[in-house]
């Protein structure tokens, strides 16, 4: 595996986003590459390696599928990774949080907590127009599958409804919380609350389920990985990232949001930064997104 990436700087020219009932309108500014170099290996104790890789520009908030990643800017822009040339690709839009399903439907949630949705075609790098959603939220989560989970904005000590989307409507179900990720195995969706508790959904119940964290993740991949970043702070850069294999092991890497790209864990950390980790098990052929 490569330890090391040639960066390019980008040169882009962002349109920014200001809601409409149907679209989204722009204005310009640059993104900046980020010249932070996270190349350490870590034996895991559950068998893995990873390799974190840093990549360009920054990220507030990070999102992904088993094929692509997503980010939103500094500027609010959303972002899609072209790994073939090691670029971001322009997508517009005015976000806070960001998600994706297995089809590449864009959800994000802005400043006012509205939802857009756009989705992008990897062919010609290019997205549909956003269109505004009826609610709101203050964080949504989709599976591969399709399936939209949210917390609304009605503050409820510290934490928010979830809410379910069936039939084009959000219906609640049951919990509350200040993040949602929609799950990829037996969870139907995965939730942390003000105590940073975390509870899965299964046939219809919250579970409690072992750990703390900030923010949780689960990709669908070779098997479904489930990633946190945990509770304990480490400085202004954000918290230890952990990945469950029957137990929670703590691998290399700081963040403050994380998705799953497959297998990959893809975080953002308190400085915008944005790095993608590279996975290697049992000592096979190292698997890597880039």
């Amino acid at each position: 595996m490569k330890k090391t990436f040639v960066y390019y700087i980008l040169s882009l020219v962002f349109l920014f986003t200001s809601c409409s009932s149907e679209d989204i309108e722009t204005y310009q500014t640059p993104i900046e590459p980020s010249n932070a170099d996270i190349e350490n290996i870590n034996k895991v104790s559950c068998g893995d390696q990873i390799t974190y890789k840093a990549l360009p520009g920054d990220a507030i908030d990070v999102a992904a599928n088993s094929k692509y990643i997503f980010a939103v800017a500094k500027n609010r822009a959303v972002y899609a990774f072209d790994g073939s040339d090691g670029k971001w690709i322009f997508l517009g839009g005015q976000a806070r949080r960001i998600t994706v399903d297995g089809n590449n439907v864009i959800w994000i949630t802005n400043h006012k907590n509205e939802i857009y949705k756009s989705t992008y075609y990897p062919s010609s790098q290019t997205n549909s127009r956003w269109v505004k959603m009826s609610g709101k939220a203050t964080d949504i989560g989709a599976n591969e599958k399709g399936d939209v989970y949210i917390l609304g904005d009605s503050d409820r000590g510290g934490e928010y409804d979830v809410y379910k989307r069936e039939n084009n409507r959000w219906h609640k179900i049951g919990g509350r919380g200040k993040r949602i990720a929609a799950g990829n195995s037996d969870a139907q969706a995965w939730l942390v609350n003000k105590h940073s508790d975390i509870y899965k959904r299964v046939n219809g119940r919250w579970q409690k389920f072992p750990g703390r964290a900030r923010d949780i993740a689960e990709g669908k991949g070779s098997k479904s990985h489930l990633y946190i970043v945990g509770n304990t702070p480490k400085g202004t850069n954000g918290y230890d990232v952990y990945v469950f294999d029957q137990v929670w092991c703590k691998v290399r890497g700081i963040g403050t949001n994380i998705a799953v790209n497959g297998d990959f864990p893809f975080i953002s950390n308190g400085y915008n930064q944005a790095y993608i980790g590279c996975l290697e098990r049992f000592n096979a052929t190292p698997l890597c997104p880039f």
